[in-house]
């Protein structure tokens, strides 16, 4: 019966582990669904195209995982929609790197507190087509180079912008505020601007950077001449602490590849599916059962049952007179004459003046404690030889 039981526990545990591979399995795919603008993903959110591009390029390019401070980056960082906020000290430690001379590379979209930082604001951008057309998926507006730049040269336009900068915006009010690229209706998407003595270029949508749109949407030229010239004689910095990459931390890494990638889930899952089958393969179903030990009696239980035994048999005198020569046996010598203890031998100890008091009692003492009396005296008469 206890057989059956295990087998039918096993199968549902079995059972529900199949479940679950179904429910959380891994996605040979993953990266393919994750927003994120990293230069880790290869999906078509991912800027891992725009950093090998740098590579290909000569471009010192390396990867920020480290919170904002005043020392962020030497010559350029490159944040591209972060995915997680910022906390309120690293905006202004970015703000003051900015002002102390660091030049800023910002794609809008994600959290949108830089770009409040940075005095912009932005808005949707307006379907390019109406009419029959405007039931087809819209894929963003096209910009067109708007100044005669060396950055923009060769650059007709640039598709893909799902949202463009306020005209308005403060930043743009400053007499250094240059736009790069605007929508047909007059918008900008690409601007750069000094903050104090260091300057930044924004784009006001960072998806015209991910793989998806990198190859056809033109964008490619004008990031590469930009980063060209800011990291002259020094690098880019691609912030990823804000899309939730740290330095390395053992833990930190190890949960990261458990949960977040494909082979991680799958790994994570047999290694929970192998504990499962070990622990109900070796495990004992129910209490076990206890080990019987056998109680043994005590020499004070001996005793007892000895002397209510002559009690019972009404022969305490004998019985008392059998311990007095037990007494005598231990000790070498007759310590008692004529059947009475003599007083003196015994008023000098503890234990001889119990032994006087149990045996004055006569034949209606205990004769369990008058046994105790005289191995107490035994015990003390040989301490003192």
């Amino acid at each position: 019966m206890g057989n059956r039981r295990n087998v039918m526990v096993l199968a549902a545990v079995l059972f529900a582990l199949a479940a679950m591979a179904l429910f959380v399995r891994p996605s040979a795919d993953g990266d393919r669904d994750d927003p994120r603008a990293s230069t880790f993903l290869t999906g078509p959110s991912g800027v891992a195209a725009l950093y090998l591009l740098m590579d290909e390029l000569g471009i010192p390019a390396e990867r920020q995982l480290r919170g904002w401070s005043a020392d962020t980056a030497r010559h350029a960082l490159v944040v591209l929609a972060p995915s997680q906020a910022a906390t309120p000290r690293e905006m202004q430690a970015l703000r003051t790197w900015i002002e102390d001379g660091g030049t800023l590379v910002y794609g809008a979209g994600g959290a949108l507190t830089v770009t409040t930082l940075l005095g912009l604001e932005t808005r949707p951008t307006r379907l390019d087509t109406l009419g029959a057309l405007a039931s087809v998926r819209w894929r963003g507006s096209t910009a067109f180079s708007a100044a005669t730049h060396p950055w923009t040269a060769g650059v007709d336009s640039v598709t893909g912008f799902m949202r463009a900068f306020r005209a308005r915006s403060s930043a743009l009010g400053d007499d250094s505020a240059e736009v790069l690229m605007r929508t047909a209706d007059g918008e900008p998407t690409v601007v750069s601007f000094r903050i104090g003595t260091g300057r930044v270029i924004a784009w006001s949508d960072a998806t015209v950077l991910g793989n998806g749109a990198l190859r056809t949407g033109g964008a490619a030229l004008l990031f590469a001449r930009a980063a060209h010239d800011i990291a002259a004689g020094g690098e880019l910095r691609f912030d990823e602490y804000h899309h939730g990459y740290r330095e390395a931390k053992p833990l930190h890494v190890l949960g990261a590849v458990l949960t977040r990638t494909g082979g991680g889930r799958a790994l994570l899952q047999a290694v929970v599916a192998c504990l499962a089958l070990l622990l109900f393969a070796g495990s004992r179903f129910g209490a076990p059962v206890r080990e019987h030990r056998e109680r043994r009696r005590s020499p004070i239980e001996h005793m007892q049952a000895l002397a209510g035994a002559y009690e019972r048999a009404g022969a305490r005198a004998p019985a008392r007179r059998l311990l007095l020569a037990g007494m005598e046996r231990q000790l070498g010598r007759r310590v008692f004459s004529a059947g009475a203890l003599p007083p003196a031998a015994l008023d000098g100890t503890d234990a001889g003046r119990r032994l006087k008091q149990e045996w004055e009692r006569g034949d209606d003492g205990d004769l369990a404690e008058l046994a105790g009396a005289l191995d107490d005296f035994v015990l003390e008469v040989r301490r003192w030889k």
